[in-house]
């Protein structure tokens, strides 16, 4: 990328060189400072199109990862309420193990779709049970089975949620 640059102020400065000296015409020392404008404004463009590309694999590889590691959460998550009613030591340490963990997924910035009493939205949501009655709002959900996650507004997985159907 030096070599590029090295090259395209060497040619700059031949170009101003040769204006100066009166040994090209006006249109051609025009055409060639429109070239060489062009030609950075395309290294720049390209610059930051490269850039984008990085980061966009950067998130992919990220959500395989975390997609990865969400089972992990859901174990810990069924530990703890299949335990809640004992007060066991081990609990407590499957509990600290889970705080531990979603406080790292936070870092990564993975958020949790929304859950209990928030409105199904099929785009972060898939619906695996209906429940009638008056417990929630219609088309809201009534319990999440296994939570969903979005990294950088991107869903990694959905949640698989109970929704409300009023009859």
């Amino acid at each position: 990328m030096a070599d590029w640059s090295d090259a395209v102020k060497k040619k700059g400065s031949i170009i101003r060189r040769a204006a100066a000296g009166g040994g090209m015409k006006p249109d051609l020392v025009a055409d060639l400072k429109d070239k060489y404008f062009r030609a950075l404004d395309e290294m720049s463009s390209m610059r930051k199109r490269f850039q984008r590309s990085l980061d966009e694999q950067r998130i992919r590889e990220q959500m395989v990862v975390f997609r990865e590691l969400l089972p992990v959460l859901d174990s810990l998550e069924r530990a703890i309420q299949a335990e809640m009613r004992e007060s066991n030591a081990w609990l407590e340490g499957v509990r600290q193990t889970d705080a531990l963990f979603r406080k790292k997924l936070e870092q990564f910035d993975v958020q949790p779709t929304p859950g209990v009493g928030e409105p199904f939205d099929p785009n972060v949501h898939e619906a695996v049970d209906t429940v009638t009655g008056p417990i929630h709002r219609d088309g809201t959900i009534h319990a999440v089975h296994e939570q969903g996650y979005v990294l950088n507004g991107r869903l990694i997985r959905p949640a698989k949620v109970v929704v409300v159907k009023t009859v």
